[in-house]
C-alpha cells in the first residue's frame, strides 16, 4: 500500500504526461501501525534536491519481500527487525542483497528490542546502512538520517548511470560516422551528464536539419537521445509526440539561442554553421553553478559538431554516388551498340590505273 505525501510537480500528472517522476520512494516496513503514522508525520514536508517523498507501507517481512521484488526503484527502506519473527527484518535484508542483488537501496534497521539483535553483530553481518533504536529516533534525527541516506542513494545511482553512459560512448566510438553510432554516442554522454549534474530523470537532445528548419519550423526537431520518460520518444519528431508545454519550452530555445533557465528546467540551444538547431532539454534542475553551465555548453557544442560532421559526411557520400551514376551513364552512351556488325578484318584494294576495286 502506498501513501504519497506530495507530488513533486504541482501540475496535474495527466497534463504533463510524465506522472511519477520527481519523487524519492521510501518504504516503511513495521508491524506497528503507530510507527507508520509517526514516520509519516515526522517526514511531512521533507525535501531533498527539490524532490519530495512518496511513502509506501508494508506490515510484515513477507509483505516487504513481495513488494521489493516488484519495485526496484525504492531509494530507502526503514525496516523493523522484529515482526512476525524475531529476525524477520534481517531476513528481508538478506533477500534484498542476495536474492534480488539490489545494492542500490539504502536499508535502515529500526528496532525496539536491541537486545534481540545486537548492533555490532547486525552491522558486521548484514549489508545495511544504519541501525537505530526506535526510542532514540526523534523527528530531527529521522530527518538527518533520511537526508544522509538519500544523498548516498543519489551518488550510487549517479555512478551507475555514468558507467552505463560511458559504455555507450565507448561502443559508439568504434564507428562514430554511422547515424546509429552518433545517436548512441549522444545517448551515452547525456546519461553521464544528467548523472553528474544530479538533474531529473527526464532529459532529451533534439536536433534539427538546416533545410527543414527553414521549411517546417520547430516541428522538424527530432529526439536523438533521451533519458527517463522521454526514452520512448527517441527517434521521433518532437512536434508529434511531446506535450504542448514542452513544445513551448523548445520554441523558447529556438528563439533564444544559448542557455535559458525556465523554473526547474533548462533548455540550451546551439546552431551549427549550416543553421541546424541542437537543443538540450533538462528537467529537475534545482541549482546550477558556473562550472555546471560550462559542462552543459561543452556537451551541446561537441554533440552539435558530431552531428554536423555526420551531415557533411552523408552529403559527401551522396555526392560521390551521384558522380558515379553520371560516369556510369557516360560510359553507357559511349559504348558500341550491341547490334553493330563486328569488324571482319577484310581489306578493299583499288587499282592505281583504273581506280576499280580489286
Amino acid at each position: 500500500m502506498s501513501d504519497e505525501l506530495i507530488l513533486a510537480d504541482e501540475r496535474d500528472p495527466e497534463e504533463t504526461g510524465f506522472a511519477g517522476t520527481g519523487v524519492w520512494k521510501v518504504l516503511i516496513v513495521d508491524d506497528e501501525p503507530d510507527m507508520h503514522a509517526i514516520t509519516k508525520i515526522s517526514l511531512s514536508g521533507f525535501k531533498f534536491l527539490g524532490r519530495r517523498l512518496e511513502l509506501h507501507h508494508c506490515y510484515s517481512g513477507a509483505e516487504a519481500k513481495a513488494f521489493l521484488k516488484n519495485h526496484d526503484d525504492i531509494a530507502v527502506v526503514l525496516l523493523d527487525v522484529v515482526m512476525e519473527t524475531d529476525d524477520a527484518g534481517l531476513n528481508v535484508v538478506e533477500y534484498v542483497r542476495k536474492n534480488l542483488q539490489n545494492r542500490r537501496i539504502r536499508i535502515v534497521l529500526r528496532t525496539a528490542n536491541p537486545g534481540q539483535a545486537p548492533e555490532r553483530r547486525v552491522i558486521t553481518g548484514y549489508d545495511i546502512n544504519d541501525y537505530k533504536e526506535k526510542a532514540e529516533l526523534t523527528a530531527q534525527k529521522l530527518f538527518t538520517l533520511m537526508y544522509s541516506a538519500l544523498r548516498s542513494y543519489r551518488d550510487i545511482m549517479a555512478i551507475e548511470q555514468t558507467k552505463s553512459g560511458l559504455e555507450a560512448v565507448i561502443a559508439a566510438s568504434a564507428d562514430i560516422l554511422e547515424r546509429r553510432s552518433v545517436d548512441q554516442f549522444a545517448q551515452g554522454v547525456l546519461q553521464q551528464l544528467t548523472a553528474l549534474l544530479h538533474t531529473g530523470d527526464d532529459a532529451a537532445l533534439l536536433c534539427q536539419d538546416g533545410l527543414s528548419a527553414m521549411l517546417e519550423g520547430d516541428g522538424s526537431l527530432r529526439i536523438h537521445a533521451a533519458t527517463g520518460s522521454f526514452t520512448e520518444f527517441t527517434g521521433q519528431l518532437a512536434g508529434e509526440r511531446l506535450p504542448a508545454h514542452i513544445q513551448a519550452d523548445l520554441q523558447v530555445a529556438l528563439e533564444q539561442e544559448g542557455f535559458v533557465r525556465l523554473e526547474d528546467r533548462i533548455v540550451m540551444s546551439l546552431r551549427s554553421s549550416q543553421g541546424a538547431a541542437n537543443i538540450l532539454y533538462l528537467t529537475g534542475v534545482n541549482s546550477m553553478t558556473a562550472a555546471d553551465q560550462g559542462l552543459l555548453e561543452l556537451f551541446a557544442r561537441n554533440v552539435s559538431i558530431a552531428f554536423e560532421n555526420l551531415r557533411l559526411y552523408e552529403s559527401l557520400q551522396t555526392s560521390q554516388r551521384e558522380v558515379k551514376d553520371l560516369l556510369a551513364d557516360d560510359e553507357e552512351e559511349d559504348a558500341v551498340p550491341a547490334d553493330t556488325p563486328a569488324y571482319t578484318g577484310n581489306v578493299v584494294h583499288f587499282s592505281p590505273a583504273s581506280g576499280s576495286k580489286v
